[in-house]
Order: C-alpha cells, then sequence, then structure tokens
C-alpha cells in the first residue's frame, strides 16, 4: 500500500510535506509508527490515517491558495499588526518619560547641591557638567523622541517614494519569522510586505506626531487598515475549563450509574452514545467542557449534521465530521446526506440525554 513502509522491524504511514506547504504544517513529513503487524488490521487502520494526513495537506494548500488569490487580505493583516504594534511602542515610551513631579525632584536635588558647596565653580567646569547630565537628559527627552519621530517618519516616505526597504526590512524579517511565512527576501512577495508595513508605520508615526499636541483621535486612513478582517480559517480548539468535567468524562460516570446496583443499559444503546459524543466532540474541534457547551454550539452543530453524508465514518475513514463534510461537498456526486429525523430522533437526542 502507497505511504506504507517497513523499517526496522516496524510498520508506519509516512507521507512526505510538500516543501511550500511545510511553513503552514510545520513539519517536513506527517508520520504514524507502529502500525499493527497482522495485514487486514494494519490495512484497516492506515487507510484512515492516510485520509487524514492528506486532508490535513489539501487545507494546509487551500490556506495556501488563499494567501496567493487574497494578497491584499493577508497584507491587510500584516499591515494592522505593524499599525497596532509601532501605536503600542509610542505608549510604551510616553509612559517610561520623565514626568514634571520627576523632573522637579531633580532640579531641587541639584539646587540643594550647589548651596551645600558640593558643587560649584571651585570643582571645575566638568562636575558642573556632570551634575546637571540627567536633569538636561530628563528636560531634553520628549524633545528628542519627538524629532526621531520625525526623522523617522522623513526617511519611510522617502523610502516608500524610492522603493527602498531597508530601513523596514527588521520589522519584515521579523513579521516573516513570527508567522512563518515562505518569502525569501527580495521576492515578490516579500517587497509587497515591505510595503504594506512601510505604509503602516507611515501612518502610525502621522498619528504620534499628532498626539504630541494631545490629539489622540486619530483613525487609520489607508485602505490596507481598514480593510475587513478575514473570516477565521478553522474552528478554534475550545480549551477545558479548569475545574469542569470534560463529555467524555460525563457520559464515562453516566453509564458507570446507569449499570450500578445490577441495572442494564443495552450495549447498542450506549455504544450510539459515545458515537453521539464523538461526533459533537469533532465537530467542537475536541474534548470540550461540559459547563462551556451553549445553546449556540448545539444549534451549529445540528446545521453541520444536515451536512452530513450518511455514514461517514465507513465513506471518509480517518476523517472528523467536519473534514467529511467537505470532502463529501467535493465529490461530483456527494453521498446522500443524513436524515432530519435521524439527527432529531438520534443524534441530537443522544447528546441530549448525556447532557441532562
Amino acid at each position: 500500500m502507497k505511504y506504507v513502509q517497513h523499517i526496522r522491524g516496524k510498520w508506519r504511514v509516512r507521507i512526505k510535506v510538500p516543501d511550500e506547504l511545510v511553513p503552514i504544517i510545520g513539519k517536513t513529513e506527517l508520520a504514524e509508527t507502529n502500525l499493527p503487524p497482522d495485514p487486514r488490521s494494519r490495512e484497516r487502520l492506515a487507510i484512515g490515517i492516510i485520509n487524514r494526513f492528506l486532508v490535513q495537506i489539501d487545507e494546509a494548500r487551500e490556506r495556501l491558495e488563499a494567501q496567493r488569490n487574497a494578497p491584499e487580505l493577508t497584507l491587510s493583516v500584516a499591515a494592522k499588526a505593524h499599525y497596532a504594534n509601532t501605536l503600542a511602542g509610542d505608549d510604551a515610551k510616553r509612559a517610561a518619560m520623565p514626568t514634571r513631579e520627576a523632573m522637579g525632584v531633580e532640579r531641587e536635588r541639584i539646587l540643594k547641591r550647589f548651596e551645600s558647596g558640593e558643587i560649584g565653580s571651585s570643582q571645575g567646569p566638568f562636575t558642573m557638567i556632570n551634575a546637571s547630565t540627567d536633569y538636561e537628559l530628563m528636560l531634553g527627552a520628549r524633545d528628542f523622541y519627538s524629532k526621531n519621530r520625525v526623522r523617522r517618519l522623513a526617511v519611510l516616505r522617502t523610502s516608500f517614494a524610492s522603493g527602498e526597504t531597508r530601513w523596514i526590512e527588521p520589522a519584515v524579517r521579523q513579521y516573516i519569522a513570527e508567522n512563518k511565512l515562505d518569502l525569501a527576501p527580495g521576492s515578490p512577495g516579500w517587497h509587497d510586505l515591505a510595503k504594506a508595513l512601510l505604509r503602516a508605520e507611515i501612518e502610525a508615526l502621522e498619528h504620534t506626531l499628532k498626539r504630541d499636541q494631545g490629539d489622540y483621535s486619530g483613525q487609520p486612513q489607508d485602505p490596507l487598515l481598514i480593510a475587513p478582517d478575514p473570516e477565521p480559517e478553522f474552528t478554534p480548539r475550545r480549551p477545558m475549563a479548569a475545574n469542569g468535567i470534560g463529555l467524555s468524562n460525563a457520559l464515562s460516570a453516566f453509564h458507570k450509574e446507569r449499570t450500578a446496583g445490577g441495572s442494564t443499559l443495552a450495549p447498542k444503546t450506549m455504544d450510539e452514545h459515545r458515537n453521539a459524543v464523538r461526533m459533537f466532540s469533532e465537530f467542537m474541534s475536541g474534548e470540550v467542557a461540559v459547563r462551556s457547551i451553549t445553546r449556540k454550539n448545539v444549534i451549529d452543530y445540528k446545521g453541520a449534521l444536515l451536512e452530513a453524508p450518511n455514514r461517514y465514518t465507513m465513506r471518509f475513514p480517518g476523517l472528523t465530521l467536519p473534514q467529511a463534510i467537505r470532502a463529501n461537498a467535493k465529490l461530483a456526486e456527494p453521498y446522500a446526506t443524513l436524515a432530519p429525523k435521524t439527527i432529531n430522533m438520534k443524534w441530537l437526542s443522544h447528546l441530549s440525554t448525556v447532557l441532562q
């Protein structure tokens, strides 16, 4: 079977990740080891693993294509981040500036040293200069910071007009590294990103100069900074509540209670309970705390079930419920979806039983 290998006495599934997708997936290969030695069991398990890996690669390729087909959207995210970071840096710098009270204290300290004779003309000019250096720096800190920003703004405007990128390159390299982007220095995509960050910082610096006059009302105007944010590409995994019981643990406790003291619960019913919990957990992208489940979660889940292919675990082995829905939609002749009656009377009913 393709992708199945026998190495050093162990069977494993291994699929190499295409080079262009490595920055997105974060791995050079997808692998799972210790498959069973029995051929039939190994093949049945390998099919699901291979399907899961291939879907992961397809999803990464879709993300890459989305980035390529919507560069303005991607650049907008980068520009907004750099704009926000620039203003946040300005906030931090202003907060660290010496206050009038601190400057007054330093001035009084110097005057007392003069009055006590600790410093004066008899100690020489350098002693007097050294004694007042901190105070002079405090007095000039805001002016120095303002002039630096004026110079930086002028340089960036000139750079943007000429296509020069060296003044923004540190920010470009940092953004590429933090977001694991596959952009080679000097490539068209790299230059597009540099221009986006230049535009963002230019506007941010313009706002900081208005802040010097007490005007904090400025709002971004550049199209990259006011473009709508992209929709999330994947459903985020919901974290477990700190002290909340997980849904699968709640199911185990429920079954233990219902079968205690000689009571019985049909094995088929228990299996359907497990399947109902598994399907909902797949929809929620992982184990979820019972107390965090909302009415909207269940309503959205019902909507997903209406698009789910019937017997999806058999038709799309290894895929989760959301992945099977997407895979089915791509088929020329999609499989029939779950009937509303089955959804209400079986899967939602079993989930409701466990939650109650």
